[in-house]
């Protein structure tokens, strides 16, 4: 079986992508008997093996959606499936989808919460409203529907109405890219790691702000600290220069390299995930390469939301519904006790990147199989 990924991007590939990309580009032969192949479409240039440059005709705006359908057209004669990353607002889907032989769509997020959040009002829901038809139009000759959670492909299937199975690409990482960190915790003190990129407000950083000042009293007494790796919006750098209550337990650090945020991992007791994800996405799961890296790095986790990969009773992601500093506490010191190593082991099965895509592998397979001869 001949497998192909697809990615229509912009100038830049943003990191995570990149990285995703890249780790399923070193993994490909260890699924051996089946070929997996990964293309990336770029407008910008790339010294990544996997990425190929648009061509200057096909640079402006959507026009690459379409050089994308092109490129899928001619892969999907050599393989058996072309999975393409899900391209939003995409004018030429309806026209090119029925013309691709086994093609799914891989959404990464749930497109009309998306649209509505980063464009309020009459626009906002205009462009979502296109979205939706523009979907209809194309899924409905797609084999399948694939999400990076399971509940994504579902909340797509239903807003589309296409009648197609639906499955998940989890979100993995290259074990042999994710080194164990050094143990350096402190026996008595707290110390807490949050990393986003940029900490957009479904990441929750407003609650944690609000539950620090709920139980400050309780954090200063576990010498609490919160390390915060990231870009913070300019309205949450206010609020943190303006309590004194916020700037003695959150240090921000702005972003940074791994060999920079090593050490802060090393001191951490516990990393955080995103608590506001429900409200701003509408979604529930995630598998989001920051737990990855993490759990990889030897870091529980205290979150806001399910991740999709792991078991409802995985020892090291605890979920709460709204972050509660008592709550935190009582978890960082309970996991003080257990190894960096010791988490690393439990979380490799579900988070390594050649797993997941054997998954897909297998599901495809069964779509195969089941296919009318």
């Amino acid at each position: 079986m001949k497998i192909v990924t697809l990615s229509v991007l912009g100038e830049d590939i943003p990191m995570g992508i990149g990285r995703q990309l890249l780790s399923e580009h070193n993994n490909r032969q260890a699924l051996a008997p089946v070929e997996w192949t990964t293309v990336a479409l770029t407008t910008g240039e790339s010294d990544l093996p996997f990425v190929q440059r648009i061509p200057p005709l096909f640079r402006y705006k959507h026009l690459r959606f379409l050089y994308g359908w092109m490129v899928a057209r001619r892969l999907s004669r050599s393989h058996d499936f072309v999975l393409i990353r899900y391209m939003i607002l995409d004018p030429f889907g309806w026209l090119f989808a029925p013309f691709v032989k086994n093609w799914l769509p891989v959404h990464h997020t749930n497109e009309i919460s998306v649209i509505l959040s980063s464009a309020p009002g009459f626009g906002g829901r205009w462009r979502a409203t296109l979205e939706t038809l523009l979907a209809r139009m194309s899924l409905r000759w797609a084999r399948g529907i694939i999400g990076v959670t399971p509940e994504i492909a579902a909340v797509v299937q239903a807003r589309t109405g296409a009648r197609v199975p639906t499955g998940a690409y989890l979100n993995g990482i290259d074990m042999t890219d994710a080194a164990l960190v050094a143990d350096h915790r402190d026996p008595h003190d707290v110390a807490v790691a949050f990393v986003c990129d940029i900490f957009h407000p479904w990441h929750g950083l407003h609650k944690l702000f609000a539950a620090v000042r709920r139980d400050y009293a309780k954090a200063r007494a576990a010498g609490l600290r919160i390390h915060l790796i990231g870009a913070l919006l300019p309205e949450q750098q206010a609020e943190l220069d303006a309590s004194e209550e916020l700037a003695a337990i959150f240090i921000p650090h702005g972003r940074l390299q791994r060999r920079d945020y090593e050490p802060l991992f090393a001191a951490s007791d516990l990393a955080i995930g995103s608590f506001a994800s429900l409200e701003f996405t509408g979604l529930r799961e995630a598998t989001t390469l920051k737990v990855r890296e993490m759990l990889a790095a030897g870091l529980p986790f205290y979150a806001g939301h399910i991740d999709a990969a792991l078991p409802a009773d995985f020892p090291y992601f605890r979920i709460a519904a709204q972050p509660d500093i008592a709550e935190l506490i009582d978890v960082a010191r309970e996991l003080k006790k257990v190894s960096r190593a010791e988490v690393r082991q439990a979380a490799t099965p579900y988070i390594r990147k050649d797993a997941m895509m054997m998954k897909v592998a297998k599901w495809l397979e069964s779509l195969d199989a089941a296919a009318p001869r």
